[in-house]
């Protein structure tokens, strides 16, 4: 499985259990629930889904693991670069971005991930400051350039070089990238200004 709503979902029903029944035992709405699971939902702490593997009888890290691909197949997986780190301290980054946005310079590790990827420039940051609530330091991201962004979907947007981990909204005005943490005031980009913004595939959490 490659993201956590869908993988919480799919446990949920083999478990046979309703998302009515899951959401009155967690104290959350259904439709909060249900936002999460479609993959609509993506504001919630990280104490939560703690709380909703307890509830599938799986333990939190394994269901980190399983939403992230690292629990696949051996002859399914493939490896990408990290390049780098994202909402690091201005400066930190060794990352360089092309003519065409996408990031070249020393890769300082590797990881495996499920050849459902399926973009060979995907590549992979490690988050090192907090700026979505549920996702903490040392977090990878794995970002697919080569994927189509929805409205509201977690990305990477790269602003002087500087790629920080970011909700997009897509204004006639221009982004606008929200974070969990303080969403009434978001960082606004103008269109004019040279913009990088990759989708962020999956999260994986230190193991």
């Amino acid at each position: 499985m490659k993201n956590l709503g869908t993988t919480i979902r799919r446990l949920r029903e083999e478990k046979k259990i309703k998302l009515t029944h899951l959401a009155s035992k967690l104290g959350i709405s259904y439709q909060y629930l249900s936002g999460i699971e479609l993959e609509r939902e993506h504001r919630y702490a990280h104490e939560l889904i703690e709380k909703i593997a307890e509830a599938l009888e799986i333990d939190y890290i394994e269901l980190c693991q399983i939403a992230s691909g690292q629990l696949v197949d051996k002859n399914d997986k493939t490896s990408i670069p990290v390049l780098g780190f994202a909402n690091a301290p201005k400066g930190k980054n060794s990352i360089a971005w092309d003519d065409a946005g996408l990031p070249h310079g020393k890769t300082i590790d590797e990881i495996t991930v499920s050849d459902e990827i399926n973009d060979p420039k995907a590549y992979a940051l490690i988050v090192k400051d907090n700026s979505m609530g549920y996702i903490e330091r040392d977090w990878t991201l794995v970002v697919s350039p080569s994927r189509q962004i929805g409205h509201r979907e977690p990305v990477i947007v790269v602003v002087d070089s500087e790629p920080l981990f970011r909700l997009i909204e897509i204004g006639f005005d221009g982004y606008k990238f929200y974070t969990a943490i303080n969403i009434d005031h978001p960082l606004i980009v103008p269109k004019q200004d040279r913009i990088i913004i990759h989708k962020i595939w999956q999260f994986r959490c230190p193991c």
